[in-house]
């Protein structure tokens, strides 16, 4: 399974996600649990600290509010995508 590459931004709040295939046509900005209508957008979402969500093509970047630590949010992250290996 090809791996997915997490990178930080310059902005220390968020962080991006290049995953190995495209799985986003256009961009989608996600900013509330009930704007999330896909699995992997809504166990994205869900993972305490995170507040909002961009994907485009094959990347999506996290934003996470200031308090929150990355570690979590970032392993939850990986196992969300691997959850759904038709975007990995």
């Amino acid at each position: 399974m090809a791996r997915l590459r997490f990178d930080p931004t310059p902005n220390a709040n968020a962080f991006k996600v290049t995953v190995p295939s495209p799985f986003c046509n256009g961009s989608r900005i996600i900013s509330s649990k009930e704007k999330a209508t896909t699995p992997v957008s809504k166990a994205l979402i869900e993972i305490p600290g995170v507040v909002s969500l961009f994907f485009l093509n094959d990347f999506v970047t996290i934003t996470k509010k200031p308090e929150a630590d990355w570690e979590p949010i970032l392993a939850a992250a990986k196992s969300a995508l691997e959850k759904h290996p038709h975007f990995v």
